[in-house]
């Protein structure tokens, strides 16, 4: 069928030349510099998000005094966390294909996919961080006293 015949078969030569100098771009792909980029970022939106609800001990502790129950002060904190550190999240990303596609010359497609697997990294680091820093609440007393 590929023009084989008994007396001329035909021959399959390796994709990649093997030796000391042929790479491996699986290999190369996985060992990345910014292999763990989206990971990164979600950690610092996170914990950008964590000082601001650091900040915001102090409203935290006026819902709680004026009979706010815990699971409602963890919903508000929870609310007010995803929202900005989603919306931070999602426009680097934008920022990241943008720069990655214009200004390098990058595969488009290769750009989306990469922002994509960094977002989705980014996405759940993030809210993972927020969503910890909203389970307790703040020591009542101590944070009105700081209003």
């Amino acid at each position: 069928m590929l023009g084989e015949s008994s007396r001329g078969t035909v021959q399959f030569a390796g994709r990649l030349p093997a030796g000391g100098f042929a790479q491996d771009p699986a290999r190369e792909f996985q060992v990345r510099p910014s292999r763990w980029a989206g990971t990164v970022a979600g950690a610092v939106a996170g914990l950008l998000g964590a000082v601001v609800a650091w900040t915001r001990r102090g409203r935290a502790a006026l819902y709680a005094s004026i009979g706010v129950p815990w699971s409602g002060g963890v919903l508000i904190r929870w609310t007010e966390g995803v929202v900005v550190v989603v919306s931070g999240i999602l426009w680097g990303a934008v920022l990241s294909l943008g720069a990655a596609v214009l200004w390098s010359g990058a595969d488009t497609r290769l750009g989306i996919t990469m922002a994509l697997q960094h977002l989705a990294a980014a996405l759940a680091t993030g809210v993972l961080v927020v969503v910890l820093r909203g389970l307790p609440r703040p020591p009542t007393l101590s944070a009105l006293k700081d209003r």
